[in-house]
C-alpha cells in the first residue's frame, strides 16, 4: 500500500509529488495521458518567478525532470473511481487496459486497483473551446485562453474577446490596461454593461466563424447569428473567454463541489472526505495559474504527510 496516491501530473501533481517524496512518503503518481496539463499549450509563461519567458512545455520538462530525481512510481492510467475504505485506506480504481494486439476477447481487459493511505486530486481543468477553424492552429500565436497570463504581450495592440458572460467582461477589463483596443464579441446582449474603459467596445449578434493569419493571428471572421452576414476584422489577438471545465467528474457525488463542479477544500487542501486532498485547477480557487497550482500541490502534500 502506498502512503500517497496523486491523480494528475500537471504542475500541482508534480509539486505534490516532489513534496510528498521529500516528506518520506511512498508515493505513486497516476496520469491518464501526458504530464503537464494546460501548461503544455502555453507558448510563453512570463509570470513564474525566477523563470521568465518560458515556453510551457519547456517549463513542464524542467518540473518533471526534478520530480524524477525522487523515488516515485509513475503509472499512466485513467482513474475512474476512488473508494474510501476508512480514514487511511483509499482504493483507486483505474480503467480497464487492453493488451496490445488483442481485441474483443471477453475477460482480456482488466482493471487495476491501487491502494493508498491518502490521495491528492490534481486532475486540473480544461479550457472551453470556441470550436472554429484556426483556433488550434494559432494557439500561442494570437489565440489565448488567459488574459491574466497573456495580456502583457498585447501592449498597444488590437484584440478581441469571445464570450458573453462575466469571464469575458473581466478579461476585457484586464486587457484594456495593455491593448490599444479591446472588442468584445457576443452572440446576444448578455453584456448589460460594457466595462467602463475608453478602449473597450462591443459587437452584438455576432459569433466567431474562423480565425485567419500567417505566422500569427491577423484576422477573425464573424457571422451574424440573425442574418448570416459575415465580416472580417483585423486583430492581433483572440481571447477565448468561455471559462473552464473541471477534470474531476469521476468524483461527482463523492467529493463536495461548487456549482461549477470544482472541488471544495479548506486552506490545507482537505476535502470533505478524510484523507483525500485536492490541489490546483481542479479545486474551487479564485486564480488558476501554474504558480498557484504548484503552491496548492505543496500544501496538499504537506497536509497528506501530517495526516499519515
Amino acid at each position: 500500500m502506498y502512503d500517497c496516491a496523486i491523480i494528475g501530473a500537471g504542475p500541482a501533481g508534480i509539486a505534490a509529488g516532489i513534496y510528498a517524496a521529500r516528506a518520506g512518503l511512498e508515493t505513486v503518481l497516476i496520469e491518464k495521458a501526458v504530464a503537464g496539463g494546460q501548461a503544455l499549450n502555453a507558448f510563453e509563461i512570463d509570470n513564474y518567478p525566477g523563470l521568465p519567458s518560458q515556453n510551457g512545455a519547456d517549463l513542464i520538462i524542467k518540473m518533471f525532470e526534478h520530480l524524477k530525481k525522487y523515488e516515485i512510481q509513475i503509472k499512466y492510467k485513467k482513474v475512474t473511481e476512488i473508494i474510501s475504505n476508512g480514514a487511511k485506506h483509499k482504493k483507486i480504481i483505474c480503467a480497464a487496459e487492453k493488451i496490445e494486439g488483442i481485441d474483443n476477447i471477453e475477460g482480456i481487459e482488466k482493471t487495476e486497483e491501487i491502494e493508498a493511505r491518502s490521495a491528492i486530486i490534481t486532475t486540473g481543468a480544461k479550457q472551453k473551446r470556441i470550436g472554429v477553424p484556426g483556433e488550434g492552429k494559432f494557439l500561442g500565436r494570437g489565440v489565448s485562453y488567459c488574459a491574466t497570463c497573456d495580456a502583457v504581450f498585447y501592449r498597444g495592440k488590437k484584440t478581441v474577446v469571445l464570450g458573453n458572460g462575466a469571464i469575458a467582461a473581466e478579461d476585457a477589463v484586464f486587457l484594456s490596461r495593455f491593448a490599444r483596443e479591446v472588442l468584445m464579441i457576443s452572440p446576444d446582449e448578455s453584456f448589460k454593461k460594457i466595462p467602463d474603459a475608453k478602449n473597450v467596445a462591443a459587437i452584438y449578434d455576432f459569433k466567431a466563424k474562423k480565425i485567419l493569419g500567417g505566422a500569427k493571428v491577423e484576422k477573425i471572421v464573424l457571422e451574424n447569428v440573425k442574418t448570416g452576414e459575415q465580416i472580417e476584422l483585423d486583430t492581433d489577438g483572440v481571447f477565448c473567454a468561455l471559462g473552464t471545465e473541471p477534470g474531476a467528474s469521476f468524483l461527482d457525488g463523492v467529493l463536495t463541489k461548487d456549482s461549477d463542479g470544482y472541488i471544495i477544500t479548506d486552506q490545507n487542501m482537505k476535502t470533505n472526505i478524510e484523507g483525500i486532498f485536492a490541489a490546483g485547477d481542479a479545486r474551487a480557487t479564485p486564480l488558476r495559474q501554474v504558480l498557484t497550482a504548484t503552491a496548492d500541490g505543496a500544501v496538499a502534500a504537506a497536509s497528506a504527510a501530517l495526516f499519515i
